[in-house]
Order: C-alpha cells, then structure tokens, then sequence
C-alpha cells in the first residue's frame, strides 16, 4: 500500500489540460515541498490561519491506483474528512463521506476478516485493514504535523489530538 499526497501550485480551470499536463499544476508530492512553496506563497494561500491550497490523495495497492488526477479538493479538508472516516470505521465497520467541494464519493468498508476495501469514485482497492489504516494515519499525521510545526498553522492541532486517537484505537485492533 502506498499513499501519495500532491497539491497544486497552480489553479485548475481546465481538467483536460490538468490531465495533458499536470506537472504545470502539481507543486510537489507527499508534502515535503510544500514547506517552500508555502513560505514563498504564503499571502496567497493562507486566509485567517487556514491553509488553503488544492491537492489529492491517490492510493496504491498491487499496481492499482485510486484517487489520482483528476480527482482533487482542499486538501487540509480532505485529510480532515479521511481522519473522521477513519474514527467512523473503527467504530462501525464501514465509513463514507463526499469531497469537500465536490461530488466524489469515498467508502471505507469491512471486507472480509482483515481486509478494507477503500472506494474512491466508484474505483476500489481491497487492502489489509492494519496496513491501509497505518499508512493512512502516518501521512495524516506528517501532513498535519508539517502545518502545525513546520509552517506555524496552530489552527490545525485539534487534527493532531484526532490522530493520536485514531492511533490508540488502531493499535487496540492490531493486537
């Protein structure tokens, strides 16, 4: 299982030429330069303490992709709505949400024992539970974390609390 995160340095009006050429869009992938982009951008992108900047979060697992171009949205949100989802499946088995600005539909549901199946748009991935709720957990956490302490974001800690939450109940059900 591998998860990628990506934002965009430019805004998308064309989804077409967003598919043609995405690297005129896409500033960088699983947040790391993100750091520089927002210090050099900062006025743009930051409003009242909230980052705003669109991105994705594509999954893979045994050479199938999900969530990749074009499918994209506030990407604080979007990871906020992943770390609710997440509480939600833990709870229940199964868990579902809208992006936040558009009308793409994810499913977190139990699949057999071990197993997940992540749907995104109508395209699944069936993933070890532990795995999939891991990874997703990590990269939540390094993406908040890179706002909170990298980037002087205070209004995202409460994702951080979320988070380590999530991780008490993730390491209940791994053992």
């Amino acid at each position: 299982m591998d998860i990628k995160d990506f934002y965009f340095k430019e805004q998308v009006y064309d989804l077409d030429d967003l598919i043609k050429n995405p690297n005129a869009y896409i500033g960088g992938f699983n947040t790391e330069s993100l750091v520089t982009f927002m210090k050099a951008n900062r006025k743009k992108y930051i409003e009242s303490g909230i980052l705003l900047i669109e991105g994705g979060i594509a999954f893979t697992s045994s050479y199938k992709e999900i969530g990749q171009l074009p499918i994209f949205d506030d990407l604080p949100s979007l990871y906020g709505y992943y770390l609710n989802a997440m509480e939600e499946y833990l709870e229940e088995g199964i868990a579902a949400f809208y992006y936040p600005s558009q009308p793409i539909g994810v499913k977190l549901e139990k699949y057999g024992g071990s197993k997940t199946r992540l749907t995104i748009d109508n395209n699944s991935l069936i993933v070890s539970e532990d795995v999939l709720l891991q990874a997703l957990v990590y990269h939540s956490q390094r993406f908040f974390d890179l706002l909170v302490k990298q980037l002087n974001h205070k209004m995202y800690t409460n994702e951080l609390v979320q988070i380590g939450t999530i991780k008490k109940s993730i390491s209940k059900l791994i053992i």
